[in-house]
């Protein structure tokens, strides 16, 4: 699904925007694409998103790419009683409601989702993406007007739009910091920011931040075992939504609590129509050797098998962690989602599910990757909150908590001033204690000269990779989980290598919204982790699964497909070498040094791992990207 179009100034020149060159260029399928031309813009849909025309006001209309989970609520809110609304298309629903609401429109949305509003008689263009950004949307302002699509390559068919890696996006990524701009891997490119709504008219742009998670009404109930109820109501109907009558279901299932509560609540949905469910576990399958103490498991075969083996309609499938070859795999992303690789070594067993999903027909896979920062929090910043906000009876009671659950006090004075202190003076402090805290040069090769010159130096030495590290009164952590990273583009790429679409009902905005709204104390009720989801999910997943403190370790044995591309490492370093902004953005004689000097052994140790593991790895796939752009990957 993608949509397209335009908006031209009036009294201006310049080159068309060839919508139909911009549809193919996204297109998934052969489908024929919709292009309809108003009085000063054009708009295009393809393959399953959708088109529609006002029939209140003349000259509006609008295209929608993705879901729209509230459509019964939402029909009623515009219609009252009116049968004839629940029976209009999503985009029907977005015209109805711009007329109703204006540019807050999307704010009555629930889904994923991306849309367009042309409004004529205003001549105003209006884009808009849901909250947490699970489907993309990006736009350029030319010298003739406004173009928008789904994907970046949706606009570069325009012929006045150069190809050029912006330097800035580039400088944030390779040093991990927040994806909180407008800025895309792509000179004069722009996205459009979840939960926000841009506009555009003859007096200029306007940008409206339609979600604003600090005005959240409080949820306060009368006790622990209410909250624990809403939770699962909640999220039944978050995976319920999820779940469509027509497609062949998977699940992404680790040993963690967020995957699990996921495939179990899916199973369980599923049986009531008789229905199965194919689960699918990234496993080792080559030895490994973890760091002693590190609470971590390797091999989430035990902890994932438990769950399928809870439910008769699951499948449980074992898929190999390294399925794959690292380079090839980042290629395979490049070309398809248009985006440089995070996570390149995670990439290989995502890809394998892919793979082996696609082998049995799975056409939605449903995951938990948001589940860190809704239903599986840890209270992580519960006594930062409490004593920035004042609050020093609930600090006194969660401090005694802690304690309890054998916090030390240097522990316990880390979570409550921790934030407030300088990263370096924390990292200090903490390997005063035998901590090890990584900092930037320890998740990042960017040139700090480059850093320099982009101006991101002071913000990402200061953040470090470590969104704990940001020092922002009253920033969530949680919030900043959620905008991490553009993931509207991976999962627009994973649809098109393998016809499968990834949801996550942990990033579902009413999930969202419940756990952000109630007291952090009851994500660790009892002096116990996560109690929330613990107690409200016991019974519906293994006891096994609810009481394991260790955390399960992604890519285990990831260190086999490194030593197998390690030429291939050194080759690409070479050719980095000869790159102009690659040479100029990244730390190319540290990474020559690490990708010549792989090690023998410790592959599980802090060190390795952010040397090798991710650091390495993600300045090679920003590398190899930016070579992309410029004419290069070979």
């Amino acid at each position: 699904m993608a949509i397209s179009g335009t908006f031209t100034w009036r009294g201006h020149g310049g080159t068309a925007f060839d919508l139909g060159r911009s549809l193919a260029a996204m297109a998934l399928t052969k489908a024929r694409p919709t292009v309809w031309h108003g009085d000063g813009a054009a708009l295009g849909k393809c393959d399953a998103a959708q088109f529609a025309q006002s029939r209140q006001v003349p000259g509006n209309a609008a295209v929608f790419e993705g879901r729209l989970d509230n459509r019964r609520e939402l029909a009623e809110a515009l219609g009252g009683g009116d049968p004839s609304l629940h029976a209009l298309t999503a985009a029907d629903l977005v015209l109805l409601a711009y007329d109703r609401w204006g540019k807050d429109f999307a704010d009555h949305m629930i889904g994923d989702f991306a849309c367009a509003v042309w409004d004529g008689q205003n001549e105003r263009l209006l884009l808009s993406r849901d909250i947490v950004g699970m489907r993309p949307l990006y736009f350029w302002g030319g010298p003739a007007g406004v173009c928008f699509a789904t994907e970046p390559r949706g606009l570069l068919v325009h012929p006045d739009l150069p190809k050029a890696t912006d330097e800035i996006w580039l400088a944030r990524f390779i040093a991990l910091l927040p994806d909180e701009t407008t800025r895309t891997h792509y000179q004069h490119i722009e996205r459009v920011l979840p939960g926000h709504v841009v506009s555009f008219d003859s007096s200029g742009v306007d940008t409206h931040r339609y979600w604003r998670p600090e005005a959240l009404a409080p949820v306060r109930f009368a006790t622990d075992a209410e909250y624990c109820d809403a939770l699962r109501s909640i999220f039944e109907e978050a995976v319920r939504c999820r779940i469509d009558p027509s497609a062949t279901m998977g699940t992404l299932l680790s040993g963690g609590l967020d995957s699990s509560s996921v495939t179990a609540f899916t199973a369980r949905l599923l049986a009531e129509h008789g229905r199965s469910l194919t689960s699918f576990t990234a496993v080792p399958k080559h030895d490994f050797e973890l760091a002693p103490n590190s609470g971590r498991f390797g091999d989430e075969t035990e902890l994932a098998s438990l769950t399928a083996a809870q439910y008769p309609n699951i499948e449980h499938v074992l898929v190999p962690n390294v399925s794959g070859e690292v380079f090839t795999t980042m290629d395979s992303v490049h070309h398809t989602a248009d985006t440089p690789l995070l996570n390149p070594y995670n990439e290989l067993w995502l890809n394998g599910i892919g793979k082996a999903a696609r082998e049995r027909g799975i056409t939605v896979l449903l995951g938990g990757q948001m589940g860190n920062a809704t239903i599986s929090y840890n209270a992580s910043t519960l006594e930062r909150a409490l004593f920035q906000q004042r609050q020093w009876t609930r600090l006194f009671k969660a401090a005694r908590l802690r304690r309890k659950a054998g916090a030390s006090w240097i522990n316990l004075a880390n979570r409550i001033f921790g934030g407030s202190l300088p990263p370096g003076l924390k990292r200090r402090l903490l390997a005063m204690r035998g901590h090890f805290t990584f900092g930037l040069k320890d998740c990042s090769a960017i040139n700090m000269d480059f850093a320099r010159q982009t101006g991101v130096a002071e913000e990402a030495l200061a953040v470090g990779g470590n969104l704990d590290n940001i020092r922002a009164k009253g920033y969530d952590v949680r919030l900043g989980i959620l905008h991490r990273v553009e993931l509207g583009l991976y999962w627009r790429g994973f649809k098109r290598r393998f016809g499968i679409d990834i949801l996550d009902p942990t990033a579902d905005r009413r999930v969202i919204e419940y756990c952000l709204a109630i007291p952090h104390e009851q994500f660790f009720v009892g002096s116990v982790e996560k109690s929330l989801l613990k107690t409200a999910f016991r019974g519906i997943l293994p006891e096994r699964v609810l009481s394991e403190k260790s955390k399960g370790l992604q890519a285990a044995d990831w260190h086999v497909a490194a030593q197998a591309a390690q030429a291939e490492m050194v080759a690409e370093i070479g050719r980095l070498e000869q790159s102009p902004l690659a040479s100029r953005a990244l730390d190319l004689p540290r990474m020559r040094k690490l990708a010549e000097s792989l090690p023998e052994s410790g592959w599980q140790t802090p060190e390795v791992i952010y040397a090798y593991q991710l650091t390495l790895s993600r300045a090679l796939a920003a590398g190899r990207y930016v070579r992309r752009v410029e004419g290069g990957n070979s």
